[in-house]
Order: C-alpha cells, then structure tokens, then sequence
C-alpha cells in the first residue's frame, strides 16, 4: 500500500463499506435535537376484526408498533391506536386536533381494512358490523376524504401512509371496487399506499407487512428525502411481493420533506471504523461479502456531509472549494452520480 497525505491508502469501495455500516439509528438518536420538535403522528394499526366477514390481520398491529417507535426516534409526538372501534376513532382524532396549532408536520399511518365504495375510500373499525347493506357500512367507517380535510392544512405538511385493503370483505359489485381509489389531495399534501389503486395488498407472513417492511428499512436513513424514500420503498415492496404489489404515492407537496437530516461523522469514529476493519481479517471477510448489497448511496450521502467542511480541489483542476458546495442536493435522485463523482474525487485526494 501507499501513503498520500499522511493517510493510509485503501479502496474507495471498502471505504464506502465502513462508512456504510456505522450504526445509522445511533447517528439519529445522537443528532436527535436538530429535528424539529413540532411534528405528530397519529398511527393506527387494526388487526382483531369482531366480524366473520373481515378476516384477522396478524401484521397490523405489529405494523402500527414498530413504526411508532422509529418515529419516535424521529422526534415526532406520536399518538398510536390498536385495534380501534368507531369510537376510538373518534376520540383518537380528537386528541390529535387539539395538537394541530402546534404541529407544521403531520403524519397519519393506517394498517387495517379498506374499501372502496362507488369511488369512495373508507377505513375499517373493528367493530363494524355484518353489513345488510352498504349505507350501514359506511355510516360507520372512516371515510378517508373526511380525515384529509381534517388534518390537511396550508400551514403544514401532512402525510398519509395507507397499508390498507388487504382484502376487499364483501366481493366485487356494482358500488363495490377491489383496492382503494385515488384521492384528491389537500394543499401541502402526500399520500401514499401500499399498493396501485384497483388493487388489494399482501399481510404478509413475517412480523410486517411487505409495505411496512420497505418503510422500516428506510424511514430513518439520513438525508433521504420523503419522494426519494418512496421510490426505495416502492422497488423494495415489488420485489418483496414478486411484482403483485406496486405502492403508489399522490403529492401536493410545495417543499421537500426530510425525516432526518444527513448526519456528520465523527473523525474519530471513522479512524476507530477504519483501524478495526484494516486489522480484523474476519472484519475484511464481511466487508466484501456486504459490498454486494451495501447502499453506495447512503454511504455517499453520510460521506458528503462529513467532507462539507473540508476544501478539497474541484474534479477538473482550479481552486479549492468545500465539497458541499458541490453535495448540496445529495438527497435528490438526480444528482447522485454528480455527488458521487464529486466526493471520489475528494477521497481520493484525502486518502
């Protein structure tokens, strides 16, 4: 190996390996007081349907749960619901209201039954009854046009995350369609769900279900902006599913949102990082076995952040410059190979 600038030589993509595997949920729980503190969610999972008619979810709960703890992790004031009636609806919306003068962000996730009904999207207590005809239904479901005028606002950001129409209860029919239907979003609005309108979603077989699971996996990654960890989430879901599940996402959004900013490194954590991998041949091992699934995108994103500070030449010659200033939008799809491009150059450079 070689020297350059008093540091150790080493590939780019193994360096890019250890940054990739420090422990992204510590970087936000240490970081946790630079996000903001006046966002609510309000997370709802129902899983014991009383009627014969709806069948047992088992990941609902489980999927309203461990979605409230990452929240959480993400500064938001969480009002979490299992296993809601009709009434605990009710009192449950209530209790978010009296929060909202507070709050620039919202979010609303719901894990349970759907259905639409001659256009109309409707959520399912679990209480609601054998239905002898379909006004019944639907006088005691949540429709979910009235929970969008009821939380979406010009004065903030709200989003809704639907893991819902896991089955259509009463079949097909003349006001009966199989999934959920589009939706007229609110201003400053996103919805998103779990799968195409038309179609029906899958519980799943392990703890989560598949949306939820691609959710988990990217909610808490640095620096990913909502319509980026959308796209993860969607390719994620598909291929959980084998194509039979596509989410799908409606926006009205006039700014970008970030569930956690992008994190600095600490130098010191990064040298420990590198002296142990260098050192361990067990460490190396995994490394290369990970290379193959590592998100290079991420690890660029962290990479980029923890350079911002450091002047480094521009990649075709001249004067010096922060390399932020050429990582700015590192979240943004569209300049990743340009950020890519940009801090390989730098590394290079440093290294």
């Amino acid at each position: 190996m070689t020297h350059r600038h008093g540091y150790l030589r080493i590939p780019l993509l193994m360096l890019f390996a250890i940054l990739s595997t420090i422990d992204v949920r510590a970087a936000v729980e240490q970081n946790a007081s630079l996000q903001p503190r006046n966002r609510l969610a309000i997370v709802i999972g129902n899983t014991n349907y009383q009627s014969k008619r709806l069948e047992h979810l088992a990941n609902a709960v489980n999927d309203a749960t461990k979605l409230s703890d990452s929240l959480k992790r993400l500064n938001f004031e969480v009002l979490t619901g299992t296993d809601l009636t009709a009434d605990g609806f009710v009192k449950l919306f209530h209790d978010a209201e009296a929060k909202l003068p507070e709050s620039s962000a919202v979010l609303i996730f719901y894990a349970g039954h759907g259905m639409q009904v001659q256009g109309e999207n409707y959520l399912l207590p679990i209480d609601t009854p054998d239905p002898e005809n379909l006004d019944k239904l639907t006088a005691h479901a949540v429709k979910l046009n009235d929970v969008i005028a009821k939380f979406a606002s010009r004065g903030r950001q709200t989003f809704i995350f639907l893991d819902a129409c896991r089955n259509n209860p009463l079949g097909s029919g003349a006001n009966i369609s199989n999934g959920l239907a589009q939706v007229e979003v609110g201003e400053n609005t996103f919805v998103a769900f779990a799968t195409q309108p038309g179609n029906v979603t899958v519980d799943g077989t392990d703890e989560n279900s598949p949306f939820t699971t691609a959710l988990l996996k990217n909610v808490e990654i640095p620096g990913l902006s909502i319509s980026d960890m959308m796209i993860r989430v969607r390719n994620e879901t598909e291929a959980l599913t084998v194509g039979r599940q596509v989410p799908w996402d409606q926006s009205n959004l006039r700014e970008q949102f970030y569930f956690t900013e992008q994190q600095m490194l600490d130098p010191a954590q990064l040298s420990a990082s590198l002296s142990r991998i260098l050192s361990d041949p067990d460490a190396k091992k995994k490394l290369q076995i990970e290379l193959a699934s590592n998100d290079l995108q991420t690890a660029v994103l962290i990479v980029g952040q923890t350079l911002r500070s450091v002047e480094i030449p521009a990649p075709s010659g001249g004067s010096a410059e922060p390399v932020g200033t050429r990582v700015a939008n590192l979240s943004s799809t569209e300049s990743v190979a340009v950020a890519r491009q940009s801090v390989v150059s730098g590394l290079e450079t440093l290294i």
